[in-house]
Order: C-alpha cells, then sequence, then structure tokens
C-alpha cells in the first residue's frame, strides 16, 4: 500500500481501467483507478489504510489493489470528469438520447447529436450539461429537479415518487454558468440573484412510446429561483402531462370509492372538493374527473394557478396577479359563460371561497382544492374561511381526502415480516402474509415504483347537512359518516397493504402515524 499522496489534476488516469470498478463502487467508496502498474490496479482513495475496503476490492474484481493517497473532493471531482458526465447519475440504465430537442422562451431550438453526447470532452459545454439533466428527470419521472448550493458543491436533487434522491454533486466551478444558462433558458434575469424570479422552459422530446392519443410530446417546466446564503437555488418543477393516465380508474381508487365518485361527478350541481397537502396529487385527480366530463355537450372552464395539464374541450385560464386576475375574479365572471363545470385550482381565501359556493348555488358543479387534515376536517376549515353553514350544507356534495403512497415494485417484490408494533397500531394481524421491495436497479434500489392514492370519501348525506347545519362538533361528524359508511385513511391504507400494494412504513411516513 502506497501513503504517498498523488494529485489528479495533473495526473493522467489510463481510460482502460475506468471500466474496472463500476459506476456504483466508485461514489459509494469515493474511489477511483488509475492505472496498473505490473498488474496491479492503483487505485485513488482518501482512505488508504482501509484494510476492508482493499480486500473487498480484491475480492470482487478478483484483482490485487493498490491504494494511494487522494482527497475526497479531488476523487469526485475526476469521478465527474473524466466519466464524461453522460453517467454521473450512477447505474441508472443509460437513456435513448436520440431525438431529443429542447426548445427555449428565447425560440433557440439545441439540436442534440447523440454522438456528440456519448463523446463529451473533460470539461463539458454547459448546455449540454443542462439538456442531460433534464431529460433524465423527465425519462426517470421525476417532479422536481433541485439544485441546490452548498459551501463546496452544487447538489442536484430530484424528487421522484414523492422521495427526494440525491443525483450528483457537482464543483462549485459548474454553479454560476449552469443556473445562470438554464435562467436564460426560462427568460429569468440572470442579473438578478437576490430576489426571488419565476420562469419557465418548454421542452420537446422524440418518439416515447406515448400513444396514438397523445400525440403532444411537449413537457414544460417551471423554473422557480431563491437566494440562499450560498448561492442561488433553483427548482423545476417538470409537468409533464404525457406520462399522466388522466383516468379514476389508474389513480388507485378501490372500487366503493370509484362507484360513488363516478355518481357525484354526474351531479348537474354541487361541490366537490379535494384535499390533501401539497404533492397529494390533488390536480391530478381533478383532471382525471374533467377528463371524464369533457366532450362538445359539456361547458367547462377552470382557473388555475399555473395551468399544469392542458387538455381539449376545456376553457382553461391562468390567474395573472401582474394584471389582478386572481381565482376570485375569474370565478365571479364564470357564470356569465354559460358553465356546467367550474374548476376552480385552489381555494385559498374568503372571497374566492364565497363566490365558488355561490356558483355552486346556482346550479352548477363546482371542483376544487383546499388545504385540510382530513375530508371532516374540512367542513371546519371552510367555517373558519367565513362561509355560513347553511352555505355549506346546501352545495357540498362530497370531499374527497387523499395522500400518495409508494407502490411495492414489481421487479424486487418479496415477502417481509414488518414490525410487529406497527402492524398493532394499524390494526392488523401478525400472521398474513405481507409485503416489500427489496431494492433493485429497476427502482433505484428504493424498493418502490410509482404511486397510489391512499384516500378517504365522505358523501354529504342529509343528516350529516342537518348535523352541519346545527354546528355539531367535528367528533360527532365523524360519528355519524361512519354510521353511514365512511372509511378513513387507516382502512384505506390497511387494504392497500394487505393486497400488496404498499408497505407498512410507508402508511406510517405518508399518513404521519405516531
Amino acid at each position: 500500500m502506497a501513503n504517498n499522496a498523488i494529485d489528479l489534476k495533473n495526473f493522467t488516469i489510463d481510460p482502460n481501467v475506468l471500466s474496472e470498478v463500476s459506476i456504483d463502487v466508485m461514489e459509494k467508496h469515493t474511489i477511483i483507478p488509475l492505472k496498473y502498474e505490473q498488474d496491479i490496479l492503483l487505485v485513488a482513495t482518501a482512505h488508504p489504510e482501509d484494510f476492508e475496503l482493499q480486500s473487498l476490492l480484491e475480492s470482487t474484481l478478483n484483482q490485487s489493489i493498490r491504494f494511494v493517497f487522494c482527497s475526497a473532493t479531488d476523487i469526485k471531482a475526476a469521478i465527474l470528469s473524466r466519466l464524461k458526465i453522460k453517467t454521473i447519475f450512477g447505474s441508472l440504465e443509460e437513456p435513448d438520447y436520440a431525438n431529443f430537442t429542447s426548445i427555449h422562451v428565447i425560440q433557440e431550438r439545441r439540436e442534440i447529436n447523440p454522438t456528440v453526447l456519448s463523446h463529451l470532452p473533460d470539461i463539458p459545454k454547459i448546455p449540454d450539461l443542462v439538456d442531460l439533466i433534464l431529460f433524465h428527470g423527465i425519462s426517470h419521472h421525476a417532479s422536481d429537479i433541485h439544485m441546490d448550493p452548498g459551501p463546496d458543491s452544487l447538489f442536484i436533487r430530484m424528487r421522484i415518487d414523492g422521495v427526494l434522491h440525491l443525483f450528483q454533486q457537482l464543483p462549485l466551478t459548474f454553479m454560476s454558468p449552469l443556473l445562470s444558462t438554464i435562467k436564460v433558458y426560462a427568460g429569468m434575469d440572470i442579473a438578478e440573484t437576490r430576489m426571488p424570479q419565476d420562469g419557465q422552459i418548454s421542452v420537446s422530446i422524440g418518439d416515447r412510446s406515448v400513444t396514438s392519443d397523445q400525440p403532444n410530446q411537449d413537457v414544460d417546466i417551471r423554473v422557480g429561483s431563491v437566494a440562499t446564503i450560498y448561492g442561488e437555488k433553483l427548482t423545476l418543477r417538470i409537468l409533464d402531462s404525457n406520462k399522466m393516465d388522466l383516468t379514476l380508474e389508474s389513480l388507485g381508487f378501490n372500487s366503493k370509492q370509484l362507484g360513488l365518485l363516478e355518481d357525484i361527478i354526474r351531479y348537474p350541481q354541487g361541490m366537490l372538493l379535494v384535499t390533501g397537502p401539497t404533492g397529494s396529487g390533488k390536480t391530478t385527480t381533478l383532471f382525471s374527473i374533467l377528463n371524464q366530463l369533457k366532450g362538445f355537450s359539456t361547458n367547462i372552464v377552470t382557473i388555475e394557478d399555473p395551468v399544469e395539464y392542458r387538455m381539449p374541450w376545456l376553457n382553461q385560464v391562468e390567474v395573472n396577479d401582474r394584471i389582478g386576475l386572481t381565482f376570485a375574479k375569474a370565478c365571479r365572471s364564470f357564470l356569465r359563460l354559460d358553465p356546467d363545470v367550474i374548476l376552480v385550482g385552489e381555494i385559498r381565501d374568503t372571497e374566492t371561497a364565497q363566490i365558488a359556493v355561490q356558483n355552486a348555488l346556482v346550479g352548477t358543479l363546482l371542483l376544487s382544492t383546499l388545504h385540510a387534515n382530513s375530508a371532516i376536517g374540512t367542513i371546519q376549515r371552510l367555517i373558519s374561511l367565513g362561509l355560513p353553514r347553511f352555505w355549506i350544507s346546501a352545495t357540498l356534495t362530497a370531499v374527497l381526502g387523499q395522500r400518495l403512497a409508494r407502490k411495492i415494485c414489481s421487479n424486487c417484490k418479496t415477502k417481509h415480516k414488518p414490525n410487529r408494533a406497527m402492524l398493532k397500531r394499524l390494526g392488523l394481524p401478525t400472521n398474513h402474509d405481507y409485503w416489500h421491495g427489496a431494492g433493485c436497479e429497476a427502482c433505484l434500489n428504493t424498493g418502490y415504483s410509482s404511486r397510489t392514492v391512499i384516500s378517504e370519501l365522505l358523501v354529504v348525506t342529509d343528516d350529516l347537512r342537518n348535523a352541519i347545519e346545527l354546528g355539531k362538533t367535528e367528533s360527532d361528524l365523524i360519528a355519524l359518516a361512519q354510521k353511514n359508511g365512511f372509511d378513513d385513511f387507516i382502512a384505506d391504507a390497511k387494504d392497500k397493504i394487505t393486497s400488496g400494494i404498499t408497505t407498512v412504513d410507508e402508511a406510517f411516513r405518508v399518513l404521519k402515524i405516531q
């Protein structure tokens, strides 16, 4: 073992040895192979005294190893640059770069050449790096891409199935040009780094094997910036309607809820609210409903902030604070448009709540979202917004509360014994067969792939309307709803656990069970 240090910046790595060690192993142990010396593989590490790692590598590679010391920072930078950037996402399957085109709001069209991407120079062009990050985010169904500045590195993270994953750690030398390029593409002011900004990028991707009824391959990416103590942070929200199967059946509702929902959305008037925290799939559910209702015989108008899913047969309006176009102002004008269905993206304040309910009172089906902890809790939330109880009882048809839980990966699904205390907390039997994902390349070793809803559907019956008007407590309303067949989040979670759709751990995480 060599104790002398080397300077990777001035060291020529033999390109033929890079394939000797997988990217996963390099990044996990912060090592990089350098060259052969008399049939011994020289490997750079920050811990040359780690005999256990040396033994592990020699056993795995069936090859004698000699460690040389190098700083962890230099090794990470070498992995990034020497592996030509295209492998910065670890063991993920290499995407098909063909037919990838970025269309930016400045009307610049970038034609990405797969050959160029496969042979990037040691220091890649920043536009190529931007397109690679966007492509990986879209192709791996990330909902958000985070670019977080730190004291020594720029961290690229992606939210997949509701959970953030670290995809790469870039040297700070990449930060300024990378963020500035994205801001230019998004139509943002690159000179302004202190105040928050918003922008948008439109990305067009070639054939992604979508079906013939999804001809639109454009993906909108909303960009937001904020100044932090280490520099400017960017968050890119990917609004990819092409990956969505906008049908109620595909979202994971149980048969009882699905039947009730399909009846409710056929009512000619009333109000259906979908509640839950940010990122719980409320908008997707509402547009799955609209997708079922739309047609030449139905006049549907929406007010959204922003418009996430563009859909034919919908008259979609986007909030514009700069000209004073708010949810309330747009909603007030909708009755002059002879609507059958009105979608209000979110009820945020008293004014919007009052106007939305007034629309429902005069014979329109109104759909909207609201931040509330539960379906029953929505009633008190509406009261706190200043709505009279008799308005609520007269218009509220149903409340759908929902969360999103990750589904067990079908590729690595295996039997599993959950924690007995957790099973007891949920009221589940210990002698049942339960499942989890062991972790594989297809699910990024998380054990989960895609998501399903965990939901509760409160149908407002006549006796529940009377209880609302009489000012009954929340516990009284819950008892009355359960008497009428109401099933809460826990009941739906238990059903999905015993059916092998999700896990006990995931139910505890999503429902925040103590």
